[in-house]
């Protein structure tokens, strides 16, 4: 009955009578639930941005690589075994 009542083209009123529901029943429903015209999109968190700097690795042979100071430790790993490797 819930997605009757979703429907475009319901007559709320017709909907409720078929039930025995009080008129305003349907409507409620309707009001309360979201619908395919009124998608729900989460909002997003905004997280304040900590303050980080640029690190310099230097690496010999003139080679250095800089990241900022908050990097991800794994890729950083990853990255500079390939760097050592050639």
């Amino acid at each position: 009955m819930v997605a009757a009542c979703l429907e475009p083209d319901a007559v709320l009123s017709e909907i409720a009578r078929s039930a025995d529901i009080h008129v305003s029943q349907p409507f409620r429903w309707r009001k309360a639930l979201p619908t395919a015209s009124t998608p729900t999109v989460p909002t997003p968190v905004s997280r304040p941005r900590k303050k980080c700097s640029m690190v310099t690795i230097e690496l010999g042979g003139g080679r250095c690589i800089r990241v900022e100071s908050d990097v991800d430790i794994e890729a950083l790993e990853r990255i500079l075994d390939v760097v050592e490797r050639r």
